[in-house]
C-alpha cells in the first residue's frame, strides 16, 4: 500500500492520526475510534482526517498497514532446520504459544477485530490486501525451518492453515476454563 508524496507538514499530521487510531484501538479497540476522538488525541480538526483519509476504515487499514510485522505477529519465529521435522514443529509450536499473552487480551483483540471488519463491508474490502501479507510472510518464515517436502501439505496450504488456527487458538485458551496443556 503506497502514499502519494506529501509535503513534511501533512505528512506529520498523518502520522499524528495514525498513531491516534492506534492509540485509541489499543485503550478501546475498534469501537473506541471515532473520529472525533482521533482528532482530539491527534490534536487536529476532524476535517484533517477528511484530508487525509476517505473515511474511518481508511484510516484504521492505513494505521493497521503501518505496523511493523512483530506488532501484528508477536511469534518470534525459530530460525534453522537442525533436529528432526518433529523437533522443528515442537519449536514453531512452542513459539506459537509463547506469543500468546495469559490475560487473553489478544484473542479478545482478534475477536473484536474479525468482528468489526465482519460487520463493515468497506473495511473488509480494504483489508484484503493487508491479509494477503500474512500467509505470503508465514511461508517465508516456514521455508526457513522446513523443506518443503518435509511439511504435511504444500507449503502455501500450510501457511494458510496456521493463519486460520493461532487465533482459534488463542480464543479457545482465552476462553477454557482450564487452558490446556503446552504440550
Amino acid at each position: 500500500m503506497t502514499v502519494p508524496k506529501m509535503s513534511p507538514r501533512r505528512a506529520l499530521t498523518r502520522q499524528k492520526l495514525l498513531d491516534a487510531t492506534l492509540a485509541l484501538m489499543g485503550e478501546g479497540g475498534l469501537h473506541g475510534v471515532s473520529l472525533d476522538a482521533v482528532a482530539w488525541k491527534a490534536g487536529v480538526t476532524k476535517g484533517a482526517i477528511y484530508d487525509n483519509f476517505e473515511s474511518k476504515d481508511a484510516m484504521i487499514v492505513a494505521a493497521l498497514a503501518s505496523l511493523p510485522e512483530e506488532a501484528v505477529s508477536p511469534i518470534v519465529w525459530p530460525k534453522g532446520r537442525e533436529g528432526s521435522v518433529r523437533d522443528r514443529m515442537r519449536r514453531l509450536a512452542e513459539a506459537v504459544l509463547a506469543a500468546q499473552d495469559d490475560d487473553g487480551r489478544s484473542a479478545l483483540g482478534a475477536a473484536e477485530f474479525s468482528l468489526y471488519a465482519l460487520t463493515h463491508e468497506d473495511l473488509r474490502g480494504r483489508l484484503a490486501e493487508i491479509v494477503a501479507m500474512g500467509p505470503t510472510r508465514t511461508k517465508q518464515h516456514l521455508l526457513d525451518l522446513f523443506e518443503p517436502e518435509e511439511l504435511p501439505m504444500p507449503v502455501e496450504a500450510f501457511a494458510m492453515l496456521l493463519h486460520a488456527l493461532i487465533p482459534g487458538l488463542a480464543q479457545f485458551r482465552a476462553i477454557a476454563p482450564r487452558p490446556p496443556s503446552r504440550e
